[in-house]
């Protein structure tokens, strides 16, 4: 049931996102809509869950206190 609803909910989604006025409303704050699976998603957060440690490391990012 669950999944049933993740996987409207990405149709929904992803329908939208294709929209021409949405496309232009986006792209005026740099952003750049990718329809994805649900599976696809899932991929590309836990790619920048892996990425974004090793850059933070590597740049020696700092949060100021």
């Amino acid at each position: 049931m669950l999944w049933e609803l993740v996987i409207r909910i990405n149709a929904e989604v992803n329908r939208i996102l294709v929209l021409s006025v949405v496309q232009e409303q986006l792209k005026k704050f740099a952003v750049h809509p990718s329809p994805r699976t649900p599976a696809q998603f899932t991929s590309f957060f836990h790619d920048d869950q892996m990425k974004w440690p090793k850059v933070i490391k590597d740049t020696n990012i700092r949060a100021e206190q």
